[in-house]
């Protein structure tokens, strides 16, 4: 089985039904329309597939009939993402496109602002929400800019590297994983919540057409979730990369650099300022791969060490209990 690129946290799950709890939805209910098992609330240390977890996000759709899935003070209805992309799509460039998909949620909602700014060569797509205590979480913060920030690199049919993510509250305590959702260096306690990248791609044309994105709409958010390929960082080309030849092992850092055409020393400094690092990148498809191994329950934790890059089971289990809190053995037993 091939390994996806990432898994989603459990504080994701949590925070994504709290909108529909607040309105006393039983959340047991909306798991199992979304295909999950109830008990995945109380088994913290599980993470989901990212298509299993878009079940649940268009479950909230369609039984609040509110793309801000209850954490904002009033609704967004469904299909009004769907109606702003129908505009959009007709854009010449990638700047007229998102200033149109920021005039289009003013007048939409009363909810959020939508920003598009450019200083010093720097492009800026800020957003703020003039209820953020209703998102305490950032939960619906970080999942808007994703989804803007990816539908900003289908337009394009390119990739949009991020210079910096800005967030204008502290770093949370899942910030270990805003990595993977932003790939580029993180900066908290700014005066705006922003993805910051070269303005030069604002000029790039518009290339998808309606019949693509007629396509596209009924996968989402699934297709803007199931693997961050829609930026060209080097921490998600450097997995790819990895993934792609797992079945050779795990090369070091320099071998990795040379497909890159590049040294060791500047592969890790460009990886660093994505605040990200080669062990990290390695640890988490390590992770994921024993967490799929697991659930399909067919090697033994002899195996699964020797073909994860460990000598013995006991490194890969200090290992998994490092990277997830609970040892392979006790990950099973509670229903990974």
């Amino acid at each position: 089985m091939k390994i996806q690129h990432h898994t989603i946290a459990h504080h994701y799950v949590g925070v994504t039904l709290q909108g529909a709890i607040r309105q006393g939805y039983d959340p047991a209910l909306l798991l199992t329309q979304a295909g999950l098992s109830p008990l995945l609330l109380e088994q913290p240390h599980l993470r989901l597939p990212p298509l299993q977890y878009a079940e649940l996000v268009k479950v909230l759709w369609r039984t609040l009939d509110d793309e801000f899935l209850g954490l904002t003070a009033s609704r967004c209805p469904q299909g009004t993402f769907a109606l702003m992309a129908e505009l959009v799509i007709h854009s010449k460039t990638l700047g007229e496109a998102l200033s149109q998909c920021a005039r289009f949620y003013r007048i939409a909602t009363d909810q959020l602002t939508l920003g598009l700014t450019v200083e010093n060569g720097q492009a800026q797509l800020s957003m703020t929400l003039t209820a953020p205590n209703c998102d305490a979480e950032h939960f619906l913060l970080e999942f808007l800019l994703v989804i803007w920030s990816r539908l900003a690199s289908w337009l394009i049919r390119q990739r949009i590297p991020l210079q910096a993510a800005w967030f204008s509250h502290a770093a949370p305590a899942h910030v270990h994983e805003y990595p993977t959702l932003f790939p580029c260096p993180l900066q908290f306690d700014q005066p705006r919540n922003a993805l910051i990248f070269d303005a030069s791609w604002l000029a790039r044309p518009v290339v998808r057409n309606l019949t693509e994105l007629q396509a596209l709409l009924p996968t989402l958010p699934g297709t803007f979730l199931v693997k961050p390929v829609f930026h060209g960082s080097y921490t998600q080309r450097v997995r790819e990369l990895v993934i792609a030849d797992m079945n050779s092992g795990f090369p070091d850092l320099d071998a990795v650099a040379q497909h890159f055409w590049m040294t060791g020393r500047t592969l890790r400094r460009k990886l660093v300022r994505e605040g990200s690092s080669y062990q990290a990148i390695k640890d988490g498809i390590r992770r994921e791969q024993a967490v799929q191994w697991l659930a399909q329950g067919e090697l033994s934790l002899q195996d699964m060490a020797l073909k994860l890059g460990f000598a013995e089971a006991s490194a890969f289990i200090r290992a998994f209990k490092l990277w997830t809190g609970v040892t392979p053995g006790q990950y099973q037993v509670r229903g990974g």
